[in-house]
This record gives structure tokens, sequence and C-alpha cells, in this order.
């Protein structure tokens, strides 16, 4: 996959950006034209899970990098990803 920037953004630096777009009007609108007219979809429980899951997601990958492949990831984490 390409990307338009030389390097991806931190995790912090997605969420930084994310809580601005979080309060943009145009940003939270743009959904709608992709959905269907009876869907319902709420951009801040998303969000939420996006934040709760990238959280998670990079915990576990430090905790597997500092305990090599082998860590037993269901002992600590409930879900898979």
């Amino acid at each position: 996959m390409n990307f338009v920037v030389d390097h991806l953004p931190t995790q912090k630096l997605f969420l930084q950006n994310m809580e601005v777009k979080m309060k943009e009007r145009e940003f939270l609108d743009d959904t709608v034209s992709l959905l269907r007219a009876n869907e319902k979809y709420d951009n801040y429980k998303a969000y939420e899970l996006i934040k709760t899951n990238l959280t998670k997601k990079d915990l576990k990958n430090r905790l597997i990098k500092q305990n090599g492949p082998s860590f037993d990831q269901k002992s600590v984490f409930h879900q898979e990803y």
C-alpha cells in the first residue's frame, strides 16, 4: 500500500488529529452521504470504539514486543483483534 506521506502518524498524533476533526461539522457530516437513508450512525460512539481499540492494540503490540511472539495474549486480552 502506498501512502501520501513519508511516515505514518504516531498513535498520539492520530488521536490529536481526530479530536480536532470530531469538532468539525463538515467531517462529521461526511459519513451521512455514504449511508443509506434509513441507516443510523453515531460518529462519537465509533470514535470511542476506535480510541479504545487503538489503545488496546498498541498495548498488546508493546507487550508482545517486550515478551516475544510466544507471549500468552489471552491471559491479558479477552478480545481478538
